[in-house]
């Protein structure tokens, strides 16, 4: 049809025509597939795309980006965050409000599966990045020691006398830590089995006491064994 064929058609037919033509162009070209959990809207001349919140009430809503392709940005709603499945590009673009993670050193691992990683530690209000082997201060670029800190000893109490092992668990223990206990048992020798475990050979005085283990410049919990009759 030519447009001055078009121009004496009635508005009826006109109305008519461009319907055909518009469903052919969309069979054609365009698959449209709907779901009740999403929503395409307008408003303010803005089109706006919602995953509702039903849809991720018990687990994770995705927005995948091709079945073979399989890369995707999710919505992790157990921890509350977004998960991108491949590397952000901005192409040189700012990023603005954003904050590094809020932790802590006893909290923070730094090993060569770790490098760039960035925090901010809430103990010295100091930003850091890991080195691969270190953490380092952003604005310096010596390694900074971490304090050795404990979670548990595998035993809580030793007979008088006794000269036995303990084994206390923790992390940051390097070779240079050193470990001493309070009045009520002797310290023999200390041996670093790991960063994460030191072995603690120690004697029972000959009272009943409650020792407690200290380590230099140590931060956290404040372990104890006792010695008993």
């Amino acid at each position: 049809m030519t447009y001055k064929q078009y121009l004496n058609i009635s508005s009826l037919a006109k109305i008519f025509y461009i319907y055909i033509v518009i469903s052919i162009f969309s069979a054609g070209i365009f698959k449209i597939t709907l779901a009740e959990n999403i929503q395409i809207y307008n408003n303010d001349h803005k089109n706006s795309i919602i995953i509702f919140d039903n849809i991720g009430s018990s687990g994770n809503s995705n927005l995948q980006f091709g079945n073979s392709l399989s890369k995707s940005l999710s919505w992790d709603n157990i921890n509350n965050y977004f998960i991108f499945s491949e590397n952000v590009n901005f192409i040189n673009k700012e990023i603005k409000d954003v904050r590094f993670e809020n932790n802590s050193l006893a909290q923070k691992t730094c090993n060569a599966s770790y490098s760039g990683e960035v925090y901010f530690n809430q103990d010295d209000k100091i930003s850091y990045v890991c080195s691969g082997s270190g953490w380092r201060k952003l604005d310096n670029s010596a390694t900074i020691g971490l304090k050795p800190y404990f979670n548990a000893l595998d035993k809580t109490f030793i007979t008088v006398n006794e000269t036995t092992d303990i084994i206390l668990s923790g992390g940051n223990f390097t070779p240079q830590s050193i470990f001493s206990l309070s009045s009520g048992a002797v310290l023999n020798y200390s041996v670093i089995n790991s960063d994460s475990s030191v072995t603690l050979n120690v004697t029972g005085g000959t009272n009943s006491a409650l020792v407690t283990v200290f380590s230099d410049n140590f931060f956290g919990n404040n372990l104890q064994f006792s010695v008993q009759n």
